[in-house]
């Protein structure tokens, strides 16, 4: 029974983990995503002031 117990244990660790780095990949992913809008205003916003 306590073996048992432990492995259960080891599962809900291990699916605890997936799910955190799943989170962070995520959260990074949305962080890219956003640089990358920020980025491209701030190229625009330059070529409109050079236009003028």
């Amino acid at each position: 029974m306590l073996g048992h117990h432990g492995s259960e244990a080891v599962v809900g660790e291990a699916e605890a983990a997936s799910r955190r780095s799943n989170e962070r990949i995520m959260l990074i992913e949305q962080n890219q995503r956003a640089s990358v809008g920020a980025d491209r205003k701030r190229c625009s916003n330059r070529t409109f002031f050079a236009a003028r």
